[in-house]
């Protein structure tokens, strides 16, 4: 019935921020973060960001991350978020 269903979706929203993204929110942070991953030089705050992003759970930005992954200015970050996005497609097969 109705309280299963909501229970089911208040489930989902728990774990992957359902309305986060439907009003924006998550796509803000995924924004931020990738942002903030372009201007560091600094590879363990990178690898941290990296980490935050992946707990967003959402494709949003990947395309993004690949572009930095050939353009960002230090190759042991360009090399950690090419890592990153290797284990992010492993983990979807």
């Amino acid at each position: 019935g109705m309280p299963a269903i909501f229970r089911s979706l208040f489930i989902v929203d728990s774990e992957f921020d359902i309305l986060g993204y439907l009003n924006n929110e998550k796509q803000s942070r995924i924004d931020s973060l990738i942002l903030n991953l372009q201007k560091t030089e600094n590879l363990p705050e990178a690898s941290k960001i990296l980490a935050d992003v992946q707990k967003e759970k959402s494709f949003y930005g990947r395309g993004k991350l690949e572009i930095l992954s050939f353009n960002h200015s230090s190759p042991a970050i360009r090399k950690a978020i090419f890592k990153f996005l290797k284990i992010v497609e492993a983990e979807i097969m």
